[in-house]
């Protein structure tokens, strides 16, 4: 049984996909006074098996997860006992409700896959950040990314869609009604499939506040890391605050995977 935490409970962020932890750095690095992680998601034989190995790693926390990561954040926090306390959840999709999308999904993940593996990198790189999900991503920005992920193992980041791809995952929707933690969700004005999606989850979520962040799209804390920040450290702030410690407390500690240092409400829109 996990020990209650005698400090500020930490911020654990997840990367999505085609990345890993140092994605989140410009935003985890700059959080003061709070223990932050950034981790790379480790693939596992299916869904089930790497939630199970994530829930069991984490200390209580709070999960921090943009798109892939935040399915997974999401899916960490509604498992049997969770020691999520709170979550923020950046362009993610609680899951796909038929049998028919999930057949689908996995088929165009496969030839995702196999061009990513088969064909150019870098001409991979661009078309994926040319999709409408990126539409406010400029030039010099779109090829700092491409850059960045020039390192990547792709045989890695083929592992890591078919283990927490969302055609292999729960959905995740039914359980929203029942997640009583505080939740953020956050996104881009300009992604208009994730903020029709992030109202709904809002809709449903017991404890949540929405903000939609203009000028941005799908990946805010990459396009508006400041922006993204603040936010984050805002809500922690009013609503993580820990308890008084009781002498009991026995603190756990975090894996050691530290991000570098850089140099129910209505959903609202933040300029």
């Amino acid at each position: 049984m996990r020990s209650p935490p005698s400090g500020p409970l930490p911020l654990v962020f997840l990367h999505g996909w085609l990345s890993d932890g140092a994605d989140w750095r410009e935003v985890a690095g700059a959080i003061d006074d709070v223990p932050t992680s950034c981790p790379d998601l480790q693939p596992a034989a299916d869904w089930p098996t790497a939630i199970a190995a994530l829930v069991a790693s984490l200390p209580p926390c709070v999960l921090v997860g943009y798109s892939m990561g935040g399915r997974v954040a999401l899916a960490a926090a509604v498992a049997p006992g969770s020691p999520v306390r709170g979550l923020v959840v950046v362009s993610a999709n609680p899951g796909l409700t038929s049998a028919r999308d999930r057949e689908i999904r996995a088929a165009s993940d496969q030839r995702l896959c196999d061009d990513l593996l088969n064909g150019p990198r870098d001409a991979f790189l661009d078309a994926w950040f040319r999709q409408p999900l990126f539409r406010t991503v400029g030039e010099a920005m779109r090829s700092r990314w491409i850059d960045e992920r020039r390192t990547l193992d792709l045989a890695r980041q083929r592992a890591l869609s078919t283990c927490y791809g969302i055609a292999g995952q729960p959905d995740l929707w039914p359980a929203l009604p029942s997640l009583a933690i505080p939740t953020l969700l956050l996104t881009g004005a300009a992604d208009a499939k994730y903020a029709a999606i992030q109202a709904v989850m809002a809709s449903q979520l017991p404890d949540t506040e929405s903000v939609i962040l203009d000028g941005a799209s799908h990946a805010p804390h990459r396009e508006q890391p400041g922006v993204v920040r603040s936010h984050i450290d805002s809500w922690y702030r009013r609503r993580m605050r820990p308890p008084a410690p009781s002498a009991d407390d026995e603190p756990r500690t975090v894996p050691d995977h530290s991000c570098p240092t850089p140099t129910s409400q209505k959903a609202r829109h933040a300029p």
